[in-house]
């Protein structure tokens, strides 16, 4: 009778129990679609268009630009020279501002963000990196400084590819899969 006549309540406890359900249906029938499309990219690897690192001082563009063509690339992402062929575009910049005294001595704050956009241009995540750095150790060569920012920045950028390209989606339950 009360859900008949329309029970806010009701319905709010009907609908609270049913949803976990319809998400887990939902969810399997997104992944269904996605593993029989041989074009989707739980079936092939993303294709990644690095567009350079800006703002960096020193040979932090060139270097870091340097580590990231040599470390992101693996069995599930792959690097492409034409944006136009991309699934997705990365890109990077530094900022760092002016010496600071700290108990450390004079430091800078640095701030590295690689932003990641699928081909619709709308961001899908950014991977930033905040550390304090003696001052002036970036203004000439990075070495294993861009080695060990790139070394921590590549797992985070391939995360939020996987999060957006929908590969971390669970394989659909058998009553959906056979749907």
């Amino acid at each position: 009778v009360a859900w008949s006549a329309g029970d806010a309540q009701v319905l709010h406890q009907v609908a609270e129990a049913a949803a976990p359900q319809i998400v887990t249906t939902l969810t399997g029938l997104r992944s269904a679609e996605m593993r029989a499309d041989p074009n989707s990219l739980i079936n092939r690897p993303a294709r990644i268009f690095f567009s350079g690192v800006s703002g960096a001082p020193g040979d932090g563009n060139r270097a870091l630009a340097d580590e990231l063509r040599l470390l992101l690339p693996d069995a599930k992402d792959q690097l492409v020279s034409s944006a136009a062929k991309a699934d997705y575009a990365v890109s990077c910049t530094v900022s760092v501002a002016p010496a600071t005294a700290s108990p450390q001595g004079r430091v800078q704050k640095t701030e590295i963000v690689w932003r990641v956009k699928p081909a619709s241009g709308v961001e899908a995540g950014a991977v930033t990196q905040l550390h304090d750095v003696p001052a002036g150790s970036l203004d000439h060569a990075w070495g294993d400084i861009a080695l060990a920012v790139v070394t921590e920045a590549a797992p985070g950028i391939r995360t939020v590819i996987d999060n957006h390209s929908g590969r971390l989606l669970p394989p659909p339950p058998p009553d959906v899969a056979s749907a």
